[in-house]
């Protein structure tokens, strides 16, 4: 469609597309494949394993469980996960554009977060057990995390391991800062 589309209260998954417009989605349940060219994607309350795709816009929403896949050109992204599906990987790159990922509880979850121009900031329980790889080209990295082991620390490289070690939360920008932080 050329235009904004809004899709409250379904349950069962599918497609989703527009050219030039916002897509929103509310309270909706299922595996979604959502994708625009010009708009921003919002996901609000939604549960499923969800891939979201934008080139033009903006990534955000607050997902109550599932797994998450988002891609933007030039746009920011900004997604809170309740409860992350059981090892289900989560991934998220723009080019232009900062990433924000939250999760209040992690279940084994691999985790991919990359941009060129914009920081990245993860949000991840205490008790959060993975390896951890952050590299930013130009700026700085922060851990509020203590880690269990260190393989590499300065002040554009961390490598190491959070708790008992596990699935990899793998954390890439060129620009922009990185911040990992105890949600």
């Amino acid at each position: 469609t050329n235009g904004g589309v809004s899709i409250e209260d379904l349950d069962g998954g599918g497609r989703v597309t527009s050219t030039n417009g916002r897509i929103s989605m509310a309270r909706d349940t299922g595996d979604y494949n959502v994708q625009t060219t010009n708009g921003t994607i919002e996901m609000e309350e939604c549960a499923g394993s969800e891939r979201a795709q934008t080139v033009n816009g903006t990534l955000r929403g607050r997902l109550k469980a599932g797994a998450l896949e988002g891609h933007s050109t030039n746009g920011s992204i900004d997604f809170t996960i309740v409860k992350p599906m059981d090892g289900q990987p989560v991934r998220l790159s723009t080019v232009n554009g900062g990433i924000t990922l939250t999760l209040a509880e992690f279940h084994d979850n691999a985790i991919t977060a990359e941009t060129t121009h914009g920081s990245v900031t993860l949000r991840l329980p205490g008790d959060t057990n993975a390896r951890i790889s952050a590299l930013s080209t130009l700026s700085r990295i922060s851990n509020s995390f203590s880690a269990s082991s260190i393989e590499e620390s300065s002040h554009h490289h961390f490598q190491g391991q959070l708790g008992s070690g596990g699935p990899l939360i793998s954390a890439t920008t060129t620009t922009g800062s990185i911040h990992l932080e105890r949600y």
